[in-house]
């Protein structure tokens, strides 16, 4: 890798010195514009996590996967003891003169001073759905990642409050019932809930049908047959598949769709007893 400027001070007269940096693709010209307070640890996540395919930036990790990293240089173009909102109008200044937002590896336009967005092109309402669900699904990342377009670190790093931080504040800083609020809305206008557990299903694993699931959840709510006879019903051997299945533990996809059916549909489940 061509490396033209390792700057590592970090302080100037006991203020802070901000940076605007240049990552360019020597065999194509296109160019990443970045800031920060401390050029030599940016430096250093920014090649860490590209050489582990694990940056935030797919674009330049694709193209870093293809070209190599002996030809990507990382030059500091700017230094100046200035406020955060001068040097994010800077960082729009070189975004723009080397045009890395149109014709480059920048998905923003700049100006978002403080901890790193990675060039991901999320939205408010992106990390707001984000958030609520890792406060309120267990494991969301696979899924997230998939449905967002980003990688499994972005969303890591959205947990660890790394990255987008002004959104995770005003997120962390509304009431319980408008943060479920907003996973709810999520979960019903994206189908996220149904997505994360058809990921997690290990069909092949599986001994009862949906008919058999159905079943066993109406007869938890209705109380048709004992727990003993609904285990010869379906066919288990114990009654330890049923309350895994009433504590939603496994069989979630039918769980799921059981409980979207009406009243009129569960009623149709009884004729499935009579037929034992």
């Amino acid at each position: 890798m061509c490396l033209k400027i390792i700057y590592n001070r970090t302080k100037k007269g006991g203020s802070i010195m901000y940076y605007i940096y240049k990552i360019e693709n020597l065999q194509n010209h296109k160019k990443y514009i970045g800031l920060t307070n401390n050029i030599a640890r940016r430096r250093a996540r920014h090649f860490t996590d590209l050489r582990c395919n694990r940056h935030d930036n797919g674009f330049l990790q694709k193209e870093f996967n293809i070209y190599g990293e002996n030809n990507f240089s990382f030059e500091k173009i700017f230094e100046g003891d200035i406020t955060e909102k001068e040097i994010g109008e800077k960082e729009k200044e070189f975004i723009k003169l080397y045009d890395s937002y149109r014709n480059g590896y920048n998905q923003n336009e700049g100006g978002n001073f403080g901890p790193s967005n990675g060039g991901s092109h999320l939205t408010q309402s992106d990390i707001y759905n984000i958030c609520s669900a890792l406060e309120f699904c267990s494991r969301p990342g696979g899924v997230l990642s998939d449905m967002f377009e980003v990688s499994l670190t972005t969303i890591s790093r959205i947990k660890q409050e790394v990255n987008h931080n002004q959104y995770i504040n005003e997120y962390k800083n509304m009431s319980l019932e408008d943060r479920k609020a907003i996973y709810k809305i999520f979960c019903e206008s994206s189908n996220f809930y149904e997505k994360k557990i058809k990921q997690t299903i290990i069909k092949s694993k599986r001994q009862l049908t949906k008919q058999q699931v159905f079943m066993i959840l109406y007869n938890f709510e209705n109380k048709v047959v004992t727990y003993k006879k609904m285990a010869e019903i379906v066919g288990v051997a114990s009654t330890y598949t049923l309350d895994c299945i009433k504590k939603g533990l496994t069989y979630k996809d039918y769980s799921y769709e059981y409980n979207q059916l009406n009243n009129e549909e569960k009623q149709k489940i009884v004729s499935l007893f009579s037929n034992e």
